[in-house]
């Protein structure tokens, strides 16, 4: 996975380039989010189907991922602010997107699984 991130007056600009995407849950991309108030995600989906899809976070870097949210995309509630669609269930060639407060999290992980092995995924992300 290549990552590339880019700190600039607290706002952070990250991209995590084409990760390929298995049948089980591929981490799309992950990082630091302790200096910002929200976060949003976008990627966009080639090959094959997501059939998964889960936003993780943890409270401390020796802390576990915990799951914050692998359902409900559609409507979104707490922490999570809004979302393109249903997550879960993309289809090749479309795209997503999400917003959410991260309030006392330090980091951020986004997982994906594909309905068939070898989905492309690109991704992104900001936070301020």
């Amino acid at each position: 996975m290549t990552k590339r991130i880019q700190e600039s007056n607290n706002d952070l600009y990250a991209s995590f380039g084409e990760v390929t995407v298995a049948e089980t849950l591929t981490t799309l991309g992950q990082w630091a989010v302790h200096n910002d108030e929200r976060v949003y995600f976008s990627f966009s989906v080639t090959t094959q189907n997501l059939d998964q899809f889960e936003i993780q976070g943890r409270a401390h870097y020796d802390d576990s991922f915990q799951v914050l949210y692998n359902s409900g995309f559609g409507s979104p509630t707490g922490i999570l602010l809004g979302t393109s669609t249903d997550l879960a269930v993309l289809t090749a060639g479309s795209s997503g997107w999400f917003l959410m407060e991260q309030y006392g999290l330090h980091e951020i992980r986004v997982q994906a699984a594909a309905a068939s092995a070898g989905a492309l995924v690109t991704s992104y992300a900001r936070g301020h």
